[in-house]
């Protein structure tokens, strides 16, 4: 979890009675953690947060953002962590009507897999909510959901001399 060096994903394994650690090859801690079991291989997603990563969302711009990784258990519990969300191209294709190309995908506290479509999954994000209809392909293409919506931050506030805090 954030903020830990040691987090990570972990997996009991009932039968031999251990624990193993299953996270993907990451310096960063990791956050958001959902896995779809109902198909196999099962689906998994991790992101990290809050890592200031400088990425390039598309060719030119570079912004700060964490990353979605994608992996997949087979039927003996052994994870195959593949790509992670990187240069659009490469992994990933971004709707630019819905997507705010200046700003990465950052803060990504959750991540969620439809549990009726592997393929579809959702991220929450400092600037928004994020999805993907084909999270298990590559590449995937992501579509920002929320426009003009940011987190409210109270920079001042103020009140009348002797009247109620406003």
């Amino acid at each position: 979890y954030k903020g830990s060096s040691k987090g990570g994903i972990w997996r009991y394994d009932v039968a031999g009675e251990y624990w193993d650690n299953i996270s993907p090859v990451t310096n960063m801690s990791l956050n958001g953690i959902s896995v779809d079991n109902t198909t196999q291989p099962t689906v998994i997603a991790a992101t990290t947060n809050h890592g200031g990563l400088w990425q390039g969302w598309k060719p030119g711009v570079v912004s700060w953002g964490d990353d979605i990784y994608r992996g997949f258990i087979d039927s003996k519990g052994k994870v195959t962590w593949g790509a992670k969300r990187l240069l659009e191209g490469q992994t990933v294709n971004y709707d630019t009507k819905w997507f705010d190309q200046s700003s990465g995908m950052h803060w990504t506290f959750d991540v969620e897999i439809d549990p009726f479509n592997k393929d579809r999954i959702f991220v929450v994000s400092g600037n928004g909510v994020y999805s993907s209809d084909n999270f298990t392909k590559t590449p995937s293409l992501w579509y920002h959901n929320v426009r003009n919506m940011e987190e409210t931050i109270t920079m001042e506030a103020a009140s009348k001399p002797g009247g109620p805090f406003l």
